[in-house]
């Protein structure tokens, strides 16, 4: 990604390290948020905690130490939640507005599907590939998922630039930077099977990068 500091993976925030994960979030001047794991496993809470608000009538505003989320919209869409957020910085009386993703179709079980997650990649992009800032990702421990999701979006990339990628070469590289990532089997299958679904659409004559949201969107 040219050298530039694009993403930042993390693990789920804990009831311990929730104010940590705001901190850091408002350091970073970051302006999106991923969130790939689901809050229950199996039926059970995970250990992590809801961090955000998430609900605009009883649960709209929260404290984290130094500073103040705000939930000021909530967008239900068929396999994501976006929520708008706004934190403050409560000492200098600054605020920020952030947008917060919610993956929700991959649950505990099993992988989503692969153009599934290729949408999610591309409608999420636009609100952090420009930002200036770092997008944070996380699942459980921000290395599985989060890793998935960073490799797909990167090799889509060099897709879009070069017609050709190494996914194998992609993941290995993320290893050295970050260990476990893409950690199952499975998640580097998606990986391979979300690139190639990628592939077919931006090969087809009639569909250029810029249209492949749009038909994405009349797939699904």
């Amino acid at each position: 990604m040219g050298g530039k500091r694009v993403y930042i993976a993390t693990q789920s925030p804990l009831v311990n390290t929730v104010d940590d994960f705001w901190r850091m979030v408002w350091e970073q001047q970051t302006r999106t948020i991923l969130m790939l794991n689901p809050v229950t496993q199996q039926g059970k809470p995970k250990q992590s905690t809801c961090y955000w608000p998430d609900n605009l009538e009883t649960d709209c505003r929260r404290e984290f130490e130094d500073y103040i989320v705000t939930l000021k919209k909530r967008d239900v869409q068929k396999d994501y939640i976006d929520c708008t957020l706004e934190i403050m910085d409560i000492e200098r009386n600054l605020k920020r507005e952030i947008h917060h993703f919610w993956f929700t179709c991959w649950s505990d079980t099993g992988p989503p599907e692969p153009l599934t997650f290729v949408k999610f990649v591309l409608d999420t992009r636009p609100h952090y590939e420009n930002s200036g800032s770092p997008v944070v990702l996380h699942c459980g421990p921000g290395t599985g998922r989060t890793g998935a999701f960073i490799a797909v979006d990167i090799c889509m990339r060099m897709f879009e630039d070069r017609r050709r990628v190494d996914i194998e070469n992609c993941v290995h590289k993320m290893r050295g930077e970050r260990a476990g990532t893409v950690q199952t089997k499975e998640q580097y299958n998606l990986v391979y099977q979300a690139l190639n679904e990628y592939a077919v659409i931006l090969s087809s004559p009639s569909i250029s990068t810029r249209s492949s949201v749009i038909t994405l969107h009349a797939m699904l």
